[in-house]
């Protein structure tokens, strides 16, 4: 590694550099990329960051403390070329790569920008010009990468992300959540991109769902994406007057304003679950295989709920190991986890 090259990609000699960060594509990644985005930010205040991502995460970072600008990029050789000239007129000094694809370095590479910081892998290499060694801390949270990527060193203990979600979209949440301080709200995401080796199977979620309501006359705020359309509704049926089914009805910072409204969320290792941590939330976790001290929710708030101790960083889709793990954790445990959260001495159940 060239060390000024290094420097650049980390510390710019200029008062005035500016730096060009390629985001992770999914919510949860970005989520864990925030802590060291921060760290550059606190060393850098007066440097400019824009943050270049795909649309579906544009108004994740929007809500976000660090980035001065964020740029959208699309599919499409018409709108990459496009995202290529707006890249070489704003003339960054560096840029930080997070993802491991060829496209996230294809793109900075044509924007000319001098320095382009990346793990290697993807044939990629030629693209970079401070390339970090992969896989280099695998047994710590995903979040020490972007330390790694930042060339910063890493503080005793990971800062939680910073979000601001917008007070319009927490006006919107109070709408939808009627009756939100008269009551407990409970926040189901019965969700996970990965498919059905990182969800809790239905029937648990289901049989959570009668407990909470006829034991604990809590309301609950069912969230999820187009995807969980089936399962969210399968809840929302079973909740009846108890329920909100917002699934599908919200764009990331309505849904982020939901989630901080509620006392506490019980979600998968998913996206979901990394951006109800985000917003300061306590969440119930489920976790089957996966690894939560790879991939675990920051900020302290949480109770992990582990069907084995495996702890693979990476699952097939359809794995029956997996979902026979996430089915080992029954819904009485989860109920227990969220009630010892509902019922906190400063928070008394209405």
């Amino acid at each position: 590694m060239n060390g000024s090259t290094a420097s650049a990609s980390a510390d710019f000699p200029e008062a005035d550099g500016r730096l060009l960060l390629v985001s992770p594509n999914w919510i949860g990644d970005c989520v864990m990329a925030m802590p060291s985005i921060q760290a550059w930010r606190a060393a850098h205040p007066y440097h400019h960051l824009s943050i270049l991502c795909r649309p579906g995460v544009a108004d994740l970072w929007r809500m976000h403390v660090a980035p001065d600008s964020v740029l959208v990029y699309r599919k499409g050789w018409t709108t990459t070329w496009e995202s290529v000239r707006e890249l070489r007129a704003m003339r960054f000094d560096a840029c930080v790569i997070f993802p491991n694809s060829f496209r996230s370095a294809w793109l900075p590479w044509a924007g000319r920008i001098p320095n382009r910081a990346g793990f290697r892998g993807h044939w990629r290499r030629w693209l970079l010009t401070d390339v970090r060694p992969a896989g280099e801390g695998d047994h710590r949270h995903q979040a020490w990468e972007g330390y790694q990527l930042f060339h910063l060193p890493r503080p005793e203990q990971l800062p939680p992300p910073a979000l601001a979600v917008p007070e319009a979209a927490v006006t919107a949440a109070g709408e939808w959540l009627s009756g939100h301080g008269a009551y407990r709200w409970v926040g189901l995401m019965p969700g996970a991109a990965r498919g059905p080796s990182k969800r809790w199977p239905l029937n648990s979620f289901l049989a959570l769902v009668r407990r909470l309501v006829d034991e604990a006359n809590v309301r609950i705020a069912i969230c999820g994406g187009p995807d969980d359309a089936e399962a969210c509704e399968a809840l929302a049926r079973e909740a009846g007057t108890a329920g909100r089914n917002l699934c599908g009805k919200t764009g990331v910072s309505e849904w982020a304003a939901i989630l901080q409204l509620c006392d506490v969320v019980v979600c998968n290792d998913s996206g979901g679950m990394h951006l109800a941590a985000a917003v300061g939330v306590p969440v119930v976790a489920l976790f089957g295989l996966t690894d939560p001290e790879r991939t675990g929710p920051l900020g302290g708030r949480a109770t992990l709920l582990r069907g084995s101790d495996r702890g693979d960083r990476s699952i097939a889709r359809q794995s029956m190991a997996a979902e026979k793990a996430l089915a080992s954790i029954t819904p009485q445990t989860v109920y227990d986890a969220v009630m010892s959260w509902i019922l906190r001495p400063d928070r008394p159940l209405q």
